[in-house]
């Protein structure tokens, strides 16, 4: 392959990888390398570029690497042992990883050969304008996702297929700008977006889940990441942002909140009118001395009051959607909670027995209603699979 094809990798843009990498065409001849292969393998660019890659392999690693490529035409990448040749002839066994290198029109153009067991991997060096297009052709086509790139002062450098769709910015349009370009305006004026940089200066990392502003002043809220790039001395010299639009999710959830909201104050009302009515008929059933009535409806009362108290949980949608739940504890007796909970079953389901072996249990600091719910779970549980009897103990 010459460069009278369509097709060229630039030189500086495989200088951003610290390990030893070569580009080859489909023949096998050596279009370009970087400063880690020329370190070593000993030649310099002009000595090797257009040389047969056989030159730096051994007879049998070359034949093997000729073999691996039509696997990975198929796999698109393979990792293997082989032997290499220096200009001054020393015989290194080396770990290879073989890839394809694909034209613009998406057609097999070549192979790559790193070697990443010599350096660390894949620290960025520079950020030349060459790795555009190659940050374009990697990130295009996750379009459920915006991926940017910003130099070290936040201006845009590459802008995915992804962003252009979520924001409608174009690529010309959003390259060179601010990262405020996304940020709701209330954000800017609070530091929002210099806040972000910073942390991911500080920590290397920062995530957020917020609305974001597009090309039309459409709002999106958006969950991502923003990371830093640095160069071999530790500098900041970009910033790299992957984020996605959730803003269904987000709508759902507050409209999840708001249902809450509005069905916990509808109920609260015939609870409330329930609760009274039974109040009344307490009253008289106790009265009338019939104390069967009386206590079925003392039962029924507890229970309803109860469920006035959850409504009002319900009614802190904050609270609710934080998953988080106000505790009450005091000092309560356990074995009370569960003579209580038996003595109230037994009236709604006569067809099972119950059975509870006391012990002396010392009060326990806790929340009583939660723990009154527990109970009512599991005797609710175990009267579904229809035992018999119910043991507690």
């Amino acid at each position: 392959m010459n460069h009278n094809k369509d097709y060229y990798v630039p030189s500086s843009l495989i200088e951003t990888i610290n390990e030893p990498c070569i580009i080859a065409d489909l023949d096998h001849i050596i279009i370009t390398w970087n400063h880690g292969a020329e370190k070593l393998f000993e030649y310099n660019t002009s000595e090797i570029t257009g040389k047969h890659l056989s030159a730096l392999l051994s007879p049998d690693s070359f034949n093997s690497l000729v073999d691996k490529a039509n696997q990975v035409a198929r796999m698109m990448t393979e990792r293997f042992d082989c032997i290499i040749v220096t200009k001054s002839g020393r015989h290194l066994t080396i770990n290879i990883l073989l890839s394809n290198v694909i034209d613009h029109r998406g057609a097999l153009a070549g192979n790559s050969l790193m070697f990443p067991e010599v350096k660390e991997r894949y620290k960025i060096g520079a950020m030349p304008a060459e790795s555009n297009e190659l940050m374009r052709l990697t990130f295009d086509p996750a379009t459920d996702f915006a991926i940017i790139t910003f130099d070290a002062s936040a201006k845009i450098m590459t802008w995915s297929k992804g962003a252009e769709l979520i924001f409608g910015y174009s690529e010309t349009e959003a390259i060179e700008h601010h990262t405020s370009l996304i940020f709701t305006s209330e954000d800017v004026a609070n530091g929002i977006d210099e806040l972000e940089l910073q942390t991911a200066g500080v920590k290397g990392r920062a995530e957020d889940e917020r609305w974001h502003v597009g090309k039309y002043g459409t709002r999106f809220f958006m969950s991502g990441v923003m990371v830093s790039i640095v160069d071999n001395g530790g500098a900041i010299i970009g910033y790299a942002k992957v984020t996605r639009d959730i803003t269904k999710r987000k709508v759902l959830e507050e409209q999840k909140d708001e249902f809450i909201k509005i069905a916990s104050h509808e109920l609260k009302t015939p609870v409330t009118t329930v609760k009274a009515f039974i109040e009344i008929l307490l009253e008289r059933f106790e009265k009338s001395e019939d104390q069967l009535t009386a206590g079925m409806l003392q039962t029924i009362d507890t229970q309803v009051s109860r469920l006035v108290e959850l409504i009002r949980t319900l009614l802190d949608t904050t609270t609710f959607t934080s998953g988080d739940m106000p505790m009450r504890m005091e000092s309560t007796d356990i074995s009370t909670i569960i003579r209580e909970q038996i003595a109230a079953f037994e009236k709604i389901s006569p067809n099972h027995r119950l059975v509870y072996n006391p012990q002396k249990l010392r009060p326990v600091i806790l929340d009583k209603r939660l723990i009154e719910q527990v109970f009512v779970n599991l005797i609710s549980n175990a009267s579904n699979i229809l035992l018999p009897a119910v043991m507690f103990s």
